[in-house]
């Protein structure tokens, strides 16, 4: 139930990180989506020579995502970078629950597993700094419009 302490701390915010994370799962499974077809067609074309196992990894098989990719906006339309810095600051022990919670239905696949499971952060930053690294190479700008009321739509730079 939505209480008024709830409703006080609700904000709204235009993520591109989220938009950007969000859209792991049209990359893993087309069929999810068919609207985004355009979008996953053209960002697959530039992901090239990019090792994107462990950006698929992210997503669970039951296409359930970590949070940390998706810090709360600080402002109503957080630039990229900026939420991607947010998310290179996450501590690692962080990361890993979020991971396990993630994959918790299944065997955390390889590209984490090794890092995740390692003592030591170091193997934990690598992973969350290649994950920004890749959320970069996939990301999305504002501009141009879909169609729909909002106004707003998200499209590869």
């Amino acid at each position: 139930m939505l209480g008024v302490e709830d409703l006080a701390d609700t904000r709204f915010a235009l993520s591109p990180l989220t938009e950007t994370v969000l859209s792991l799962r049209v990359l893993r499974d087309p069929g999810l989506s068919a609207v985004h077809l355009p979008w996953r067609r053209s960002v697959v074309g530039r992901l090239g020579t990019l090792d994107t196992d462990l950006l698929m990894s992210l997503v669970a098989e039951r296409f359930t995502l970590p949070d940390f990719p998706t810090p709360r906006p600080e402002t109503f339309a957080p630039e990229f970078e900026e939420e991607l810095a947010v998310v290179r600051r996450t501590p690692p022990d962080l990361v890993r629950r979020d991971l396990a919670a993630t994959h918790a239905q299944a065997p955390l696949p390889g590209p984490l597993r090794d890092a995740a499971t390692t003592t030591g952060d170091a193997p934990v930053v690598r992973l969350r700094d290649a994950g920004c690294d890749l959320l970069n190479a996939t990301g999305r700008s504002r501009s141009g419009r879909c169609g729909r009321s909002c106004g707003w739509c998200w499209r590869p730079t």
